[in-house]
């Protein structure tokens, strides 16, 4: 049973770390929608900027970009998906109180119109879970996201340490 706990315990405190930022980068609770140079181009919905991190086989890794929505309406994103994981999912982190950070999955995720959501570190992200290859410094992802209106997006992110 502690052995449990404990490898329990550890699971959890890596996948914390895989979302977290590093180094001086502050974790922002809310980014729902942030301010970013990319701009919104008119009757147009722009997946941009897309990188992800490195991970072990076995491990996870996590996503990041921005979706720039200049269609007009909102959206909502509804899923994502890659063959380099058991599992793909959207995350958030959030402020659990007491100074301590979480991770939550998001099933559905609104993408309000004539807006930029930014996916970033210590914020949403697109999570890899159980690794199905190593994912180097200098190899390409390949993942989708699935929007309500938008549809299906494809997005190819480099890999790199940050």
């Amino acid at each position: 049973m502690k052995t449990f706990s404990f490898l329990t315990l550890l699971g959890s405190l890596l996948l914390l770390t895989a979302c977290q930022p590093s180094g001086s980068e502050k974790a922002d609770p809310t980014p729902e929608t942030a301010e970013t140079p990319i701009e919104i181009t008119e009757n147009a919905f722009v997946v941009d900027g897309a990188w992800a991190r490195v991970g072990m086989q076995g491990g996870m890794s996590a996503a990041y970009f921005t979706i720039a929505n200049g269609l007009g309406e909102d959206d909502v994103l509804v899923g994502a998906s890659s063959s380099v994981a058991e599992a793909t999912e959207v995350h958030e982190t959030y402020d659990a109180g007491e100074g301590m950070m979480g991770m939550r999955e998001r099933t559905s995720l609104p993408i309000a119109a004539n807006s930029v959501t930014e996916f970033k570190q210590g914020g949403l992200h697109v999570m890899f879970l159980r690794l199905t290859e190593e994912l180097a410094e200098g190899d390409e992802v390949q993942f989708t996201l699935q929007f309500e209106k938008a549809g299906e997006i494809s997005v190819t992110a480099p890999v790199r340490m940050r």
